[in-house]
């Protein structure tokens, strides 16, 4: 049985990656951050392993890569995991928190790709509409310039790896997750708005599109935009 690991996959879209992936034959194993009790819930679902480790922390994240190591090789790595929000502009340790989870550990977790992952696999990075080159949310500088990362490390790892790893991203625009869930009706539809189609992206959307990325063969170092035609709308 092919194997795939899941970061994040306790996040609204993680959870739907990691049940499409076990759908399509996968055994998934489930990183995590936090929610122990969803972890275990969804580990017990899926009868998945599960890892947990805080990806702004650098020790954590050896630790981390060191359990994989022990591991048999994946076929599949999506590296979901991410936070968004604002910063402040001043602050250090924002801008190093939302780099390192955002851009740092995925490429380390790249850079390790030799021992991690098989012949003819497939590294999925989940990346935003808002790391396009044209795109600024000047309230959220430091997840825009993380995704834009994230960008330029699809396209660089792809060129290392290949032809024995494909490397892709997708890049949702706004996802209809917990992060907006609480929004009111209005603040929803006007987000919604924001994309030609006044709808939001279904997570079941991005999980599609994933597991298209991992089929299609002649998919390699593309970033692959799922925003409902937002980037028409806003450049």
């Amino acid at each position: 049985m092919k194997r795939a690991l899941v970061t994040s996959a306790t996040s609204s879209i993680g959870q739907v990656i990691a049940r499409t992936l076990a759908t399509a034959g996968y055994e998934v194993v489930l990183h995590y951050t936090s929610n122990d009790e969803l972890a275990s819930k969804l580990a017990a679902e899926l009868q998945a392993d599960v890892l947990q480790a805080d990806f702004a922390d650098k020790t954590a994240v050896d630790a981390f890569v060191a359990q994989l190591q022990s591991q048999p090789k994946f076929d599949v790595i999506v590296n979901n995991a991410g936070v968004s929000r604002r910063n402040d502009d001043k602050n250090f340790n924002e801008w190093q928190t939302l780099f390192s989870i955002n851009a740092i550990t995925p490429a380390i977790i790249m850079g390790h790709a030799d021992e991690l992952v098989s012949d003819d696999g497939a590294i999925i990075n989940i990346s935003s509409v808002y790391g396009g080159e044209r795109f600024g949310f000047v309230e959220m500088k430091a997840y825009d310039a993380s995704k834009a990362a994230l960008n330029s490390l699809t396209r660089t790892f792809a060129k290392q790896l290949a032809p024995r790893v494909r490397v892709n991203a997708v890049a949702p625009g706004y996802v209809d997750s917990r992060w907006n869930k609480d929004l009111g009706s209005e603040e929803r539809q006007k987000l919604a708005n924001e994309q030609l189609t006044g709808k939001f992206i279904t997570p079941q959307q991005v999980a599609d599109l994933v597991l298209h990325c991992i089929q299609n063969e002649g998919l390699d170092g593309e970033i692959i935009y799922l925003d409902g035609g937002q980037s028409l709308k806003t450049i």
